[in-house]
């Protein structure tokens, strides 16, 4: 896998330590800066202290969402995200380092004619530095470790890889991902705890060697993450956005290649973003992103907010209309498939009560035990809406990560699932797909979400957009999310050999 993928992995670490680095420098900053403030002015101390505590217990990843609307998604965002959460260690262990210092020693130097200035900084700071470098290696791990779940809002790092693992299924993405940031943080421990232990020991002589070899391994890491970055330095002109799922990551590929093949726009890939369409509209409204994959049911009932179903014609009229209109985007080429909600039981429920349609589930839902991914429970046609129009009163519904939820249903710990009907694993798998008889959900046909000023800027896209036009039905697509769920593929080695197979690239 690392063989394989060096330059990639090379790439995601270099981004990794350039996030984290950033962040624990502000942090470092802002936290020292606040601590000494609050030893100054010890009747701020318990308000701080306080909300710095608070930010705390937030959870990283609600982090990262509260400051979508605020920061929009991407680097930027992620290093105020992490800056804020390791602010803790920081700040308590400056504070209680300062508290520390002998009061004799204070007394005296106070007696000697020392000013505040002198006294903070020659005298307290010093002597309270191996408690600050302790909250310092604390500070550094954890933001290490955050900056893990950056990739959630587009930013860069090794979070990408563990994200990118889980869309596709792949555990040896997730296994690397996760070895790669606990390898860098176990290094940064090791190399702040010997930097620590010099500040204690009385014969600093005896640990000088070994902290100048760490310290010129550090060097050597700073200097190579910066050649990556300046090498990697590139005219990016537009930029494709795409949800963490297979299907998205497949199409954005399969845009990408076509763009870079048939013009001279540089492409920058903004992938594996969670949070689907409420991550993409505010960063494609804001312009960080370009272009990105959707679909007309989520357009109309989510984004739209509508809540009747028009025929499809008139939905799609509708929906380019009102973009443009309220968000200034566009939709232009439509790939060819639907990609619509579905209900799937195990075959061994299916025949057990003999499930064929969603009403025939309702009628024994009290014995069943449904699973859908956190998103479909916050739409409005979603978990809701469907027991509304159906009666369901399920025994229990659980919230499972949609890459989760077939081994979920093929261990039994839910007997319904909520599933997209060109999931690759529906192919080989034990499952029955169940008919909406009522046609409770609408189409769901992916298109081509485009900022206009993008197309005002590079014409040139119009006849590559077009030519994702049909491109695609609903078995093809299927097919080839099995190839990247089930098989194990990359989405842009599947991408690129579909569109040579349909001679489209060279």
């Amino acid at each position: 896998m690392l063989t394989d993928r060096r330059s990639w992995f090379i790439d995601l670490i270099a981004q990794h330590l350039m996030l984290s680095g950033i962040s624990i420098f502000f942090a470092g900053t802002i936290g020292l800066s606040l601590g000494i403030l609050i030893f100054e002015r010890k009747r701020l101390a318990g308000i701080v202290l306080g909300i710095v505590n608070a930010i705390y217990t937030i959870p990283d990843i609600a982090m990262f969402g509260f400051l979508i609307p605020l920061l929009g998604i991407g680097n930027k965002a992620a290093i105020v995200a992490i800056t804020v959460y390791a602010q803790l260690p920081m700040v308590r262990n400056t504070y209680t380092g300062l508290n520390q210092v002998d009061a004799d020693i204070i007394e005296a130097a106070v007696g000697m004619g020392s000013t505040r200035r002198q006294l903070l900084f020659k005298i307290q700071l010093p002597l309270a530095f191996p408690v600050i470098l302790s909250g310092i290696r604390n500070m550094v791990v954890m933001a290490v470790s955050v900056a893990g779940i950056a990739s959630f809002i587009g930013a860069g790092g090794l979070g990408k890889a563990i994200y990118r693992g889980i869309a596709t299924n792949n555990q040896q993405l997730m296994i690397v991902g996760s070895l790669l940031i606990a390898c860098i943080a176990i290094f940064l421990d090791f190399f702040f705890g010997a930097l620590e232990k010099l500040s204690n020991s009385r014969d600093r002589r005896k640990h000088r060697k070994g902290f100048g070899v760490l310290s010129v391994i550090l060097v050597i890491v700073i200097a190579f993450v910066s050649c990556s970055i300046l090498s990697d330095v590139k005219n990016k002109k537009i930029t494709v956005g795409y949800d963490n799922t297979a299907e998205e990551a497949i199409i954005a590929n399969i845009l990408i290649l076509l763009i870079e093949n048939n013009t001279d726009i540089t492409v920058e890939e903004m992938g594996d973003l969670a949070g689907g369409e409420t991550v993409m509209m505010p960063a494609a409204r804001h312009g960080e992103i370009d272009i990105y994959p959707e679909y007309t049911g989520t357009a109309w009932l989510t984004i739209l907010k509508h809540d009747n179903i028009p025929d499809q014609e008139e939905m799609n009229r509708r929906i380019k209309d009102e973009y443009k209109k309220e968000y200034d985007l566009t939709w232009y080429g439509m790939y060819g498939f639907n990609d619509s909600y579905g209900i799937a039981v195990s075959n061994k429920v299916a025949k057990e009560y003999g499930l064929e349609t969603y009403s025939d589930l309702a009628r024994v839902s009290k014995y069943i035990k449904f699973g859908a991914e956190p998103g479909f429970y916050e739409r409005s046609d979603g978990y809701d809406g469907l027991c509304r129009e159906y009666g369901f009163a399920f025994r229990s519904s659980s919230e499972i990560n949609f890459s989760l939820k077939y081994k979920a249903l093929e261990e039994k710990s839910v007997d319904a699932i909520i599933v997209f009907t060109t999931d690759g694993q529906l192919y080989g798998a034990d499952v029955t797909l169940l008919k909406d008889d009522k046609n409770y959900f609408p189409k769901y046909l992916c298109g081509n979400v485009v900022r206009v000023e993008t197309l005002k800027e590079y014409p040139e896209l119009y006849p590559v957009l077009e030519m994702t036009n049909g491109i695609l039905n609903d078995s093809t697509m299927s097919r080839l999310n099995k190839e990247v769920e089930v098989d194990g593929r990359e989405p842009a080695e599947v991408a690129r050999a579909y569109l040579k197979s349909k001679g489209l690239i060279k």
